[in-house]
């Protein structure tokens, strides 16, 4: 039997036969789950995620927009539509929040599109991202840059 995109956990089972009173084994092979992303990243990079998601939620409130971490939400419904952090005054905001060392190319890739897929309808996909060190920036489709220039949000 084969499984793709699992490997096997070898286990080994003690068993007593129905009709026999002595004692046999079997050994089990079942698929374990492959790692999620969540799973395989350390602790202190998911800490450092989190303290990036406060620093933005300072940030969105410093400039006047009050905003808090969803982590809470994240982790209950498995981060499916859910935003890095929430700002009430702008609810057509998709919020995803980055920070690493140095982010670039297919990070910066990958990060949109889990936003585009993570966000709400009628919502915004954006990234908020920080190197170690430097300034916070925003990416999004340069069409939904215009979308806002227009004032097509409220």
């Amino acid at each position: 039997m084969c499984f793709r995109g699992m490997s096997t956990t070898t286990h080994h089972v003690d068993f007593v036969m129905a009709k026999d009173t002595s004692l046999s084994s079997l050994t089990v092979h079942w698929p374990t789950p492959a790692l999620t992303a969540k799973e395989k990243m350390s602790k202190a990079s998911r800490d450092k995620g989190k303290r990036g998601e406060r620093e933005l939620a300072k940030l969105f409130t410093g400039e006047g927009y009050p905003a808090k971490r969803f982590g809470f939400a994240q982790t209950r419904f498995g981060g499916s539509e859910g935003a890095d952090v929430v700002c009430d005054s702008l609810p057509w905001l998709h919020i995803e929040c980055k920070r690493y060392n140095k982010f670039m190319g297919s990070k910066l890739r990958d990060a949109l599109e889990q936003s585009e897929r993570d966000r709400r309808p009628n919502t915004i996909a954006s990234v908020f991202h920080r190197e170690d060190d430097c300034k916070w920036f925003v990416t999004m489709e340069a069409v939904e840059f215009f979308r806002i220039v227009r004032g097509e949000f409220e």
